[in-house]
């Protein structure tokens, strides 16, 4: 079962962070190469959010909220498989800020997460 605290913070992160999926469209190499300097200055400010958001949560916290984006993401049937999985590999805080901030559609995978624990 999923804590209101960590179910609280999931939803800071719908709120506050960028969709890329639906806000941001990269079009090709060169307009990655164009963009460069202001894409590395919003990873930058975009992963200061995110770990602020997460500062407050336990280990155990954290991998929550990455079990509640796999199963999102469709990577696991139930939370408590994703959970049993994630508790197996015991990330560290930073391996799994550094996990979910890579995904791209964070925020649809946390938001389909939800919807599936119900």
């Amino acid at each position: 079962m999923v804590k209101d605290k960590v179910t609280n913070v999931v939803y800071d992160i719908i709120k506050q962070m960028p969709d890329y999926a639906e806000e941001k469209s990269i079009e090709s190499l060169r307009d990655i190469a164009n963009r460069w300097d202001e894409i590395t200055k919003e990873y930058v400010e975009e992963r200061s959010l995110f770990e602020s958001i997460l500062s407050a949560l336990t280990n155990d916290e954290v991998q929550e909220i990455v079990s509640i984006m796999q199963l999102g993401r469709g990577d696991f049937d139930t939370f408590q498989e994703a959970l049993n999985h994630n508790k197996s590999y015991s990330k560290h805080r930073e391996d799994a800020i550094s996990y979910m901030i890579g995904k791209a559609p964070l925020k649809r995978y946390l938001r389909n997460g939800l919807r599936k624990i119900g």
